[in-house]
């Protein structure tokens, strides 16, 4: 599965194209790993993110983008469990 990454310093988002990004929600979730879909400023939008158009993401693309957030007390065990989960 081919996976694009478009990153900042406060966040990561995998886009997965094949995959709605609520269904993977719902699937991290049930494997005990917390992600959201959509904007951080938005949670009640449901459409796609003004940022993901802005780049000209296609829409279809846009909507299997999750956001996955990150802080001081994560480690790189953390970040391979969440590779792991997604494959």
């Amino acid at each position: 599965m081919k996976r694009c990454v478009y990153a900042d310093h406060a966040a990561t988002t995998p886009l997965m194209p094949e995959v709605v990004g609520e269904g993977l929600v719902h699937i991290l979730d049930v494997k005990g790993i917390a992600v959201s879909a959509g904007a951080a400023c938005d949670s009640r939008n449901t459409q796609v993110s003004h940022v993901l158009k802005a780049i000209r993401l296609p829409v279809r693309q846009a909507r299997g983008v999750i956001r996955i957030s990150l802080g001081a007390e994560n480690t790189l065990e953390d970040l391979r469990r969440i590779v792991d989960a997604m494959r």
